[in-house]
């Protein structure tokens, strides 16, 4: 997350990139299910693989590992204040199919699945 505020600081405002970014940091819980990246190029009035292409050059990194960053970050949260919520719920909040896909990417973001987070938060 830092290297993104890093680079959002040094990038011109009416770029594609600093747009789509803007877009995923600030998008609503209830929208973030639905985040894609056609999305958010039709938001921001562009065209997907010059979107892509754009973003991935300047940021060294594709939109939809930020996407996927923010939607664990979210879970993150989520984690720490509701120790009731199911974890097969969480992931479709987060607008993963499967949960065991959800699983499987939270732990190669956070280094422990998401049962063993919300453990620590107890």
């Amino acid at each position: 997350m830092e290297a993104i505020i890093q680079k959002l600081k040094i990038m011109k405002k009416e770029n594609p990139a600093h747009k789509a970014l803007i877009t995923v940091l600030k998008c609503p819980l209830e929208d973030l299910k639905t985040l894609s990246v056609e999305g958010i190029a039709k938001t921001i009035h562009s065209n997907r693989t010059y979107l892509s292409a754009t973003f991935g050059s300047r940021m060294k990194f594709t939109l939809e590992d930020v996407i996927i960053n923010e939607k664990i970050s979210r879970s993150k949260d989520i984690l720490k204040t509701d120790a009731e919520i199911p974890i097969k719920d969480l992931a479709t909040m987060m607008g993963f199919s499967e949960s065991n896909y959800f699983i499987k990417v939270f732990r190669k973001r956070v280094g422990i699945p998401p049962g063993e987070y919300r453990k620590l938060w107890r």
